[in-house]
């Protein structure tokens, strides 16, 4: 009877966990999101965008970066967006995509920039929530990997700030 409870604790707590990352996991026409956490070097990590292959990041106004172009595979990422605070301008941000066992798929890094004020300088390079626009830019840089791992293999993404 204990194996029976047991297996089926740790069969929900698995399902849970599983449900709740595919609840983060937002994949839309042109970009898959995800969520947030503490760095330690200079602020919060306030959120990140997959950019799927065949998108780009352009400049817009004052420098500051959208997301472009259309995904001509939807199932494969190619870069990192990282968005963060203020006082991580000009930090070196590495990133890791990791999948469920620990295992690197793909690293990449880029500088912070950004002084929250979209359309001033220095240009806010965290793409906000709306990925196709500038308005709502806070600081932040696009790492591009090297590699480009299926999202679905994805369940992990690691921030290191220099």
């Amino acid at each position: 009877m204990k194996r029976v409870i047991l297996a089926l604790v740790v069969g929900g707590a698995i399902f849970g966990t599983v449900y709740g990352f595919a609840a983060m996991l937002d994949v839309t026409t042109s970009t898959a999101a995800s969520g947030t956490g503490s760095v330690v070097k200079c602020g919060d990590v306030t959120g990140t965008t997959f950019l799927l292959v065949g998108e780009t990041v352009s400049n817009g106004t004052g420098g500051d970066d959208y997301v472009s172009g259309t995904a001509t595979d939807i199932v494969h990422v190619q870069a990192v967006n990282i968005e963060t605070t203020a006082s991580c301008n000009d930090q070196n941000a590495y990133v890791a995509v990791k999948n469920a066992a620990g295992t690197t798929l793909a690293t990449g890094s880029c500088t912070i920039s950004g002084d929250g004020t979209p359309g001033s300088g220095p240009a806010d390079d965290g793409l906000g929530w709306l990925e196709a626009a500038t308005a709502d830019n806070v600081p932040g840089c696009t790492a591009l990997l090297n590699g480009t791992p299926n999202i679905g293999d994805i369940a992990f993404l690691t921030v290191t700030m220099t």
